[in-house]
């Protein structure tokens, strides 16, 4: 099959073992020639190292002028304690409304005489944890 390169626009010819290599792996058929196709892969990796290269160059003077890591640990740091500040809050929360939920189901227990020893010995247990 012969086809026309899109950025050259010259003519270049795509075999049936090629065809049929781009279909099994679900692949439109190729555009360009192989020549364009080569370039632009080439072209592809050299502005893949030039971005990685002044990626680097920021970074080299970031760290040089003491700036970026200090203030991203800082930042991460404050994060994370914001976060445990959170949980603990939420702990503190689920706590209370367990206890709350514990007392409740008690005075309901008691009031119907079911298992009032075990009610009294969970809130000796309750009242000596409160106290450490």
């Amino acid at each position: 099959m012969n086809k026309t390169c899109i950025q050259c626009g010259k003519e270049f010819e795509i075999t049936e073992s090629e065809i049929a290599f781009f279909e099994e792996k679900g692949l439109e058929l190729p555009k360009r020639c192989k020549d364009c196709r080569k370039q632009n892969k080439k072209n592809k990796v050299k502005r893949y190292r030039d971005r990685k290269r002044a990626a680097n160059a920021v970074k080299s003077d970031q760290d040089k002028k003491g700036n970026g890591k200090m203030e991203n640990t800082t930042k991460t740091e404050e994060k994370g304690a914001a976060k445990q500040n959170a949980q603990k809050s939420r702990v503190a929360t689920d706590l209370h409304t367990f206890q709350a939920d514990l007392e409740s189901d008690c005075k309901t227990y008691q009031q119907k005489g079911f298992i009032a020893e075990l009610i009294d010995n969970i809130k000796r247990g309750l009242k000596l944890g409160s106290k450490k």
